[in-house]
């Protein structure tokens, strides 16, 4: 019986036994255990990322990217042979390009000729499916599925397994460790494969890591550890950073950027300048000397260093290669990546050494910022040894204000090597020779400036707007369609006039040698989202017969024209191009155009993306075939604060040593985006320095934009304050910064504050504060040093002025509630107190306050209030979150947005405020949108129309109003919803009168064959679509508003124009305008 036992219990275990014989993740692709099974193809294999499950990982395209296992001995199974295969996946989001889903390939074995078995995930939900298919009599037969229950699975981990018992006919499917499905075998020729590859990622798109195929059975799998998106694990901070940062706080030192190696030697000593000599082997580091003579007067030290041998106390500056005998005294560190240093201490008093070694000139500069950064404010120095360098390549912000060398000072300090400029004009040889002299300074430091421009054939002068004729607008107009050329903005384009181009080419590289620049940045057409991109889509007829719809070839040879030019006068310019779209996506069609355009480039030119969570970017990148640049705009348009944390995100935007990143602020007029970027220039040194986070999904939102940072505002910002304003001063100036006041919130705070924000609550923290900070800066005054005083007088007016405008607009709240609760005359008294401190020059200052002017207008809101009171007491409440429309990159956003939100806020039971990036995720916090007036759709990160046709499909409300019709060449062209509205049909001037066809839009309100005026002196003529219910004809009897349904939503198309009077003053609408639009927005709001 014993026997028996033992024998049955060694079969069972031979059973079940298992043996991994093959292993495949993102960490040992390139391993021979990896490399001896690959079978070659005309694939491309997939590119290793960060971001995999438990490390690197493998991104799959979805297109071309596969590995092939050849069908080896080990991974041939017989028929009667048992296996297990495993696999963690991270599925992205993608479609067909007729918006189909489709299932992909995780892993297949066989062929369609025959049998094959496959694990697959659903394309758009992520959904695991196991098949196993046969032929028999010619057909294919579907022997075996095993799914998951469908549902939205996607841009999560998950693990999933196959187990196959040969001995059993058993077949077990698990998903996170969890058994979903068994099912016995109804063929085991499914399984018979002989010579087959074994495929990996076939039409996949995301990630696969950690896959494992064993001779024999498992039963025990674990789930993912974090199903989380990975864009949102938390950034792993540098442990050496991290005691880096402590070592420079327990001594009271001001290291920045911080070091990456750092080793103090010694005992703080008084460092004498007139004891020690200066020996320099490589004479580019003189500005590198100049900053740190400057830093010894910031300390209160006389300059007084001799350069020569010397024979006391010795500073010995060189590139690596040139120290090898200094090198000794510090024991031959390594030399450091590109633009890195050495920095040591060696010897006695007396005889002291402090060693600078550059691996390259920039590397050399450094070291001797950072030789400047270990003073202390009165003379004293701390030895070190201090190993060093950027882990991003370039590092970019932008110019803010006049070009001065002060400016590139600052830059060179935070080691900052890519200042931007907006195009401009240089006319006059003054100018000329400015801008010459600014470039050789900057470029003495080791920075490029850049200079943007567009890919134009032709300049057409700052009059081109008489060019434009009507039903075309600034955006796309046609310029001499004869000779092929349209007008976008002031330029002429053409993918066909090669002539032109390569003339333009000519005369743009003899501009940039004369004045002395060394990189140029293109930026092609920017408009169109995704599906008229850069106005492909209008391109004119010459274009269209040359290039057919291969967008990719016509913009690589236009550019290869100007990258031709250019390179004939300046060989070593460096050329960036902002190709359109430029937004991390998931759309199969944008991720074409970007490895086919990066492809006929080759590394001509350097593109660039947009900002964007990680794991989304990750996926983009993969798609170039050289890294492209990153451009961070850290918050939108409307916000500007005076600074922001936003420096914290830039480690989900690092790739590695040959990362670009630039910084932007919109092309900033004033010194008030400095502070943001001193913290910035920390994080693109040190991507993971403490107080590093992941860019959120929402990263432009306000409580993103305005989050506090412990390790950043209590720790980084005083160190950085310090050295830019005086260690006196440091602390009460980095708290100034950490209030991060926006003058642009009072102005309109409906259209920034989140929705259902308490606005006194708001505007009493920012006054009590701002006040903080006035009594601050006066503190302070005294201790300012003497370069950063006119920074500080800056800070002060624009303190001055947010305390004045929160001031104004809190009485502004204050009378719109006395005036709600029908106390007029104290409303009036109250609107005045508000008026009164707009008067003053200082809150006028940037013309912020004329919003608040105008909803100081009591008056002529008193009827309107009153009005709304009793007309809302006959309707039941209907809560409803209503957005509207307005895109970044524009104060106006392209539409009237106005005081719309604050007269409709709160009213009714509506929650307003303004949606500035169509992404479905945004849309799914809005009940009804609102496009009021906008002419087109500005920059999304995904393509909004279909967003938008999804939206109402799923029972959300759309209004289009006036140019949002479709009036001007762009996005609302064709029309969204071409059977309720077939688009603009014309203008009409002649009277403002309406008539009332259909009134079952509307409530207590107006009547069949009622006239409704409207405000505006025009309104657009509407083609009605088949499926319209007419509801306002003007005196012709044309349609002005129409409405219908979408599947579950519902959608109106109007004419009118809200929220401006006839004067093209915004507005609060007067009360029968008001009705017009809250019954639109609740009937669109009423869907089922």
């Amino acid at each position: 019986m014993r026997l028996l036992l033992l024998l049955l219990f060694t079969v069972s275990a031979m059973l079940c036994s298992q043996e991994r014989i093959f292993y495949l993740s993102g960490e040992n692709l390139q391993e021979d255990s990896v490399q001896r099974f690959l079978q070659p193809g005309g694939e491309h294999l997939p590119q290793v990322v960060p971001d995999g499950y438990r490390g690197a990982g493998l991104r799959f395209d979805g297109q071309d990217t596969l590995l092939r296992l050849k069908p080896a001995p080990e991974l041939a199974f017989a028929v009667d042979q048992s296996f297990t295969v495993e696999l963690y996946y991270f599925p992205e989001k993608v479609s067909r390009a007729d918006g189909e889903m489709y299932w992909a390939g995780l892993v297949t074995r066989g062929s369609f000729a025959g049998s094959f078995w496959r694990l697959r995930s659903h394309s758009l939900k992520g959904t695991p499916l196991f098949q196993g298919t046969n032929r028999e009599n010619g057909k294919m037969v579907l022997r075996s599925q095993m799914v998951r229950k469908i549902q939205e699975m996607a841009e999560q981990w998950h693990h999933v397994a196959l187990v196959r018992d040969a001995h059993k006919r058993l077949l077990s499917f698990y998903h996170n460790g969890v058994l979903i499905k068994q099912e016995f075998e109804v063929d085991p020729q499914v399984f018979e494969n002989p010579g087959q590859d074994l495929l990996i990622g076939q039409h996949f798109t995301g990630l696969i890591d950690e896959l494992s195929i064993y001779d024999g059975i498992r039963h025990t799998f674990s789930p993912p550890q974090n199903e989380a998106a990975p864009e949102q694990a938390a950034i792993a901070v540098d442990a050496a950073l991290q005691t880096n940062w402590q070592a420079c706080r327990e001594r009271g030192l001001h290291l920045y950027p911080m070091p990456k190696e750092l080793h103090f030697s010694g005992q703080e000593f008084a460092f004498n300048p007139a004891a020690w000599s200066v020996q320099r082997h490589n004479g580019t580091d003189a500005p590198g000397l100049q900053a740190f003579r400057q830093r010894l007067q910031d300390c209160g030290l006389t300059d007084a260093l001799a350069e020569g041998e010397g024979t006391g106390n010795l500073i010995v500056s060189g590139l690596f290669a040139d120290l090898p005998t200094e090198l000794a005294l510090l024991s031959s560190p390594a030399l450091p990546p590109r633009q890195g240093y050495v920095l040591g201490f060696a010897g006695q008093p007396g005889q002291r050494r402090i060693i600078l070694a550059g691996s390259d000139e920039d590397g050399l500069r450094y070291a001797w910022l950072t030789l400047g950064n270990l003073l202390r404010e009165g003379g004293s120095i701390f030895p070190a040894l201090i190993r060093d360098w950027p882990d991003c390549l370039r590092r970019g912000i932008e110019i803010s204000g006049p070009l001065s060398s002060d400016f590139v000072d600052m830059a060179f300090r935070m080691r900052i090597n890519l200042l931007h400029r907006g195009r401009h004009a240089y006319s006059s040889d003054k100018d000329r020779e400015q801008v010459r002299q600014f470039n050789d300074y900057a470029f003495e430091r080791g920075i490029l400036v850049e200079i943007a421009f567009h890919t134009n054939v032709l300049d057409l002068g700052p009059d081109y707007q008489k060019y434009i004729t009507p039903g075309y607008n600034s955006h796309y107009y046609m310029y001499k369609p004869e000779e092929g050329l349209f007008g976008y903005l002031n330029g002429a384009y053409s993918w066909s006039r090669d002539d032109l181009a390569r003339a333009r080419g000519q005369q743009l590289a003899k501009e940039m040698k004369d004045l002395h620049f060394r990189s140029i940045y293109f930026h092609a057409i920017d408009r169109g989202g995704f599906n008229d991109p850069g106005n492909w889509a209008r391109r004119l007829p010459q274009d269209r017969e040359r290039w057919g719809d291969d967008q990719a070839s016509a913009d690589a040879h236009l550019l290869s024209i100007y990258v031709e030019e250019l390179r004939r006068e300046i060989p070593d310019i460096v050329i960036y191009y902002v190709q359109y779209p430029y937004v991390p996506t998931k759309d199969a069609k944008v991720l074409k155009y970007y490895r086919d355009l990066s492809a006929k480039l080759d590394g001509k030119v350097i593109h660039l993306l947009r900002e964007a969570p990680r794991q989304l970017l990750a996926s983009t990148v993969a798609a170039f075939r050289h890294p492209p640049r990153m451009c961070f705009y850290p918050y939108p348009f409307t916000v500007y604060p005076s600074y922001s944390n936003s420096g914290r995100f830039v480690a989900s935007l690092y790739f590695g040593l040959q990362t670009i990143v630039r910084v932007c602020h919109w092309n900033p007029t004033s010194s008030l985006a400095l502070a943001s970027d001193w913290v910035f220039a920390e994080y693109l040194w040190n991507p993971f320095s403490p107080g590093a986070e992941p860019l959120p999904p929402d990263k432009h939102t306000l409580p993103v934009v305005l989050a506090p940072s412990e390790p950043i505002e209590q720790e980084l910002l005083p160190r950085i304050c310090a050295l830019f304003f005086g260690e006196k001063a440091a602390a009460k100036m980095a708290r100034i910064f950490a209030y991060k006041f926006s003058d642009r919130i009072p102005e309109q705070p409906h259209n920034i504050l989140p929705a259902g924000s308490d606005h006194r609550q708001f505007f009493d923290r920012m006054i009590t504060d701002s006040q903080q900070a006035l009594e601050y800066m006066q503190e302070t005054a005294p201790d300012i040093l003497p370069r950063a005083k006119g920074m500080h007088a800056e800070l002060n007016n624009y303190l001055q002025r947010c305390n004045l405008l929160a001031r104004a607009r809190r009485h502004c709240l204050q009378a719109r509630e006395l005036l709600d609760a029908g106390q007029a005359d104290a409303a009036l008294a109250e609107a005045a107190r508000g008026r009164e401190l707009l008067e003053l020059p200082v809150a006028r200052a940037r013309n912020r306050y004329q919003a608040i002017l105008n909803d100081l207008d009591i008056a002529n809101a008193i009827n309107l209030t009153i009005s709304r009171r009793e007309y809302l007491a006959t309707l039941p409440e209907k809560k409803l979150r209503v957005a509207f429309y307005t895109y970044a990159g524009s104060s106006s956003g392209g539409g009237i947005i106005g005081l719309l939100p604050a007269s409709l806020d709160q009213q009714g039971g509506l929650q307003v405020t303004t949606i500035d990036n169509l992404t479905r995720r945004n849309l799914q916090a809005v009940d009804v949108l609102v496009f009021n007036g906008n002419h087109s759709e500005g920059d999304c990160d995904e393509n909004w129309r279909e967003n938008i046709l999804a939206f109402a499909q799923a029972g959300g409300g759309v209004i289009f109003t006036h140019n949002a019709c479709g009036r001007h060449q762009g996005g609302f062209q064709p029309p969204l919803f071409p059977h309720i509205c077939r688009g603009f049909d014309s203008m009409y001037v002649h009277s403002q009168e309406l008539s009332v066809k259909d009134a079952g839009c509307f409530e207590n309100f107006l009547q069949p064959g009622d006239i409704y005026t409207h405000a505006y002196f025009d309104h657009c003529q509407l083609l009605a679509g088949p499926e319209a219910t007419l509801l306002l004809a003007n005196a012709s009897e044309r349609p002005v508003t129409l409405a219908g349904n979408h599947g579950r939503g519902r959608v109106i198309y109007t004419g009118e124009i809200f929220g401006i009077d006839r004067q093209n003053r915004l507005t609060y609408p007067e009360f029968p305008h008001w009705q017009m639009l809250f019954n639109l927005i609740r009937w669109c709001g009423s869907a089922e």
